[in-house]
């Protein structure tokens, strides 16, 4: 009775400040999906030089500054609009599929040092989105490493 009563204030609290319960795990405890937990607002990515490639402002898709939709989200994993699948989003990291840091949130927690964050450009206006092809198979998430990828930003998002 305990387990449920504490389940249904965790649940209350949570969507009240905009995070979406997945469901009690076998031990009881609630997870959450960390795009969903994290995107509660705009959120800036940045990459190993603290400069600012992309962003999110609706919690599923991403966006260069230049105003190119660049990738969405599927849950946890980062998806081209061809159906490839990029890396992880996890923790404030976007990781490629070795699971070595591409880039960073402001809030990101673990990896390797973060550096300072340069200044944001303006935004431009949005691309239209393209049509979302049909997704490859999702691979096994890779033991997340605390280096940075060989990939800059631009290669990443590139078909």
């Amino acid at each position: 009775m305990r387990e449920a009563i504490s389940w249904v204030l965790l649940t209350t609290t949570l969507t009240l400040v905009g995070c979406a319960p997945i469901g009690p795990t076998a031990s009881g405890v609630s997870t959450y999906s960390s795009v969903e937990k994290e995107t509660t607002g705009e959120i800036d990515f940045y990459d190993e030089r603290g400069r600012p490639v992309a962003y999110t402002d609706d919690g599923t898709h991403i966006f260069t500054f230049t105003g190119r939709p660049a990738a969405y989200f599927d849950s946890e994993s980062v998806y081209s609009f061809s159906g490839r699948h990029l890396g992880w989003f996890e923790d404030g990291w976007i990781r490629d599929n070795d699971g070595r840091c591409v880039f960073y949130t402001p809030d990101a927690q673990g990896g390797p040092v973060k550096p300072v964050q340069q200044v944001k450009p303006l935004k431009s206006i949005k691309s239209a989105m393209p049509i979302k092809a049909v997704r490859s198979i999702r691979p096994v998430k890779a033991v997340k490493s605390l280096s940075w990828s060989r990939l800059s930003g631009e290669q990443f998002f590139e078909d």
